[in-house]
């Protein structure tokens, strides 16, 4: 087929048989147009390269361009799409607070502010629901167009005429003679060929839908089985995608038997190239935390490869190196390249010098104990360890918790006269009955509270007692001068309201309470006790 046949005028559609306006044409125009534009251009590239012009294989062949062409302008939507999950995962604690702020509250003002403040959040972290499914919004009108154009097929040979653009006459008589294997006509549905008793037909499309429900249910199982965190496998979204996995694909059916041939060709290799693409980001953008990522990690570690802090795949070397400098926070090496430990005996000097100097030690050990397990649907810090891989310290590279935790208590046992500040309660703030032990057993031992307040206030009654009960070893902290957070603070130790968010969200899931201290206590833990235990500290100026 020469270039001049490609160029050929065309022939406008005839107005509908009843005189009435085509709404739905008239939108359709403009895609119906491309559509033919991308079919008649990849028909005149195959037919320039050998293939008969009339065939049936000619034709599929174009249809299969058309995907290519729609698939891969919809490549920069995909990957923004990628983006948004992204960033919809990192928001979810943040939307769901706002749910439950309003759960239950029906009037209009309330609806109207947590609609206000949902989109805040979307327009703050730059995503919106709407944009995963973008690259499906947008192929569906092109969808519609290819089966207005299939449809029309029928009716525009039988008047002559050819398409809205460059499926001319000539094209759309061989269109509509063009039979795939010989047999099977593009612009015939499953029911015309059971009607007409075409029996080969009628198992090319049984086969076709067939493939098209296999390729739906295997691309869905791949995102449901692989790539979704721990936390999005426990709830009832997740329970809802099970069900969809197997109700979703059954939709093809009713494609099968009402869509043209072509459309069905169509949106089977249209499912061939979802698959791909998906297996390919489950493969290399794998969500964090997911089954995927993990074996990617292993993948990379065979190759001599490893993601950095930033997410970064990096040589194995520049990983151990940047491993290493973290490593170095628990990992300090003596000379003869054994790790220096808290209660090493070298290290006894310095903390009789703290004592004789009536100078308190603040100490930082470790870190919360969920960066020490793996990062499973158990452990409540996934979502802040997927968002940041340095926090995590693998059993196989760092100290265990617990080792940690027990050089600690030797070093505060075997230096009773020097005073230790534990900073963030010792990481205990979750097990108040083991920190009450250590401090029962260790007098020499204080508890700074800083970046546990998440701890604190999900267990206001058994955390109010403790504070009373161990008012003289508790003192107020905080990690950095953040004024915004501080009325955080005080809404958890000085009132007794219920069920308020915390500041942080990839820290804690769940609402905080006030454990309603005494002004007695709230006095020693602000500023009491730190001045009891350095008394280097002027005393003047504060409240009596």
């Amino acid at each position: 087929m020469g270039l001049d046949l490609l160029l050929a005028s065309t022939t406008p559609s005839p107005a509908p048989a009843s005189g009435g306006f085509d709404l739905l044409g008239t939108i359709l125009w403009p895609l119906k147009w491309l559509v033919e534009l991308v079919l008649v251009a990849w028909h005149w590239l195959l037919t320039a390269v050998g293939l008969p012009a009339a065939s049936g294989l000619t034709w599929v062949l174009s249809i299969v361009g058309l995907v290519i062409v729609v698939r891969a302008a919809l490549i920069p939507l995909f990957v923004k799409q990628i983006k948004s999950q992204r960033k919809m995962m990192e928001i979810a604690p943040e939307l769901r607070k706002v749910q439950e702020k309003y759960r239950g509250k029906k009037d209009q003002l309330s609806r109207e502010a947590m609609s206000r403040e949902t989109m805040a959040l979307y327009k703050k972290h730059g995503t919106t629901p709407m944009s995963s499914c973008l690259p499906l919004l947008l192929q569906m009108p092109i969808f519609f167009a290819l089966f207005s154009v299939l449809n029309d097929v029928t009716k525009h040979h039988a008047a002559g005429i050819g398409g809205v653009g460059l499926l001319n006459a000539e094209l759309t008589e061989q269109f509509y003679h063009a039979q795939l294997f010989g047999v099977a006509s593009l612009h015939e549905t499953l029911g015309n060929e059971v009607d007409a008793g075409n029996t080969v037909a009628i198992v090319i499309l049984v086969v076709l839908v067939v493939l098209m429900i296999a390729s739906q249910f295997f691309t869905q199982l791949q995102i449901i089985s692989k790539n979704l965190s721990p936390e999005a496998k426990t709830g009832q979204a997740y329970q809802m995608q099970k069900i969809m996995l197997y109700i979703l694909p059954l939709g093809f059916i009713f494609s099968g038997i009402f869509f043209p041939l072509g459309v069905v060709v169509y949106w089977f290799i249209s499912n061939l190239w979802t698959m791909g693409q998906q297996f390919l980001v489950i493969r290399e953008m794998p969500t964090p935390g997911s089954e995927a990522a993990k074996a990617r990690e292993e993948r990379l570690a065979r190759k001599g490869k490893a993601i950095d802090s930033s997410g970064k795949v990096v040589p194995m070397a520049v990983y151990e190196a940047e491993q290493q400098r973290l490593l170095a926070r628990f990992h300090v090496q003596k000379a003869d390249g054994s790790r220096l430990k808290l209660n090493d005996p070298e290290l006894m000097p310095v903390w009789a010098a703290a004592a004789r100097l009536k100078l308190p030690v603040f100490i930082h050990t470790a870190d919360p104990q969920e960066f020490f397990r793996a990062v499973d649907y158990t452990n409540e810090r996934w979502l802040e360890q997927s968002l940041f891989p340095e926090r995590r310290y693998p059993q196989d590279r760092y100290p265990s918790f617990e080792q940690l935790m027990n050089e600690r208590d030797s070093l505060f046992r075997a230096n009773p006269k020097t005073t230790f500040v534990a900073a963030h309660l010792g990481w205990h703030a979750n097990d108040l009955g083991r920190l009450g032990k250590m401090f029962d057993e260790m007098p020499n031992v204080l508890g700074e509270m800083g970046a546990i307040l998440y701890d604190i206030g999900r267990q206001p009654r058994a955390a109010h007692d403790f504070f009373v009960k161990y008012q003289d070893r508790i003192l107020f902290g905080k990690d950095s001068f953040q004024p915004e957070e501080y009325p955080y603070y005080w809404r958890v130790l000085e009132t007794r309201d219920d069920y308020f968010d915390y500041y942080r969200d990839y820290h804690a899931f769940w609402k905080l309470y006030g454990i309603d201290l005494p002004d007695a206590v709230l006095q020693k833990v602000y500023y009491q006790n730190a001045l009891r235990i350095m008394p280097v500290v002027s005393q003047a100026g504060w409240p009596k």
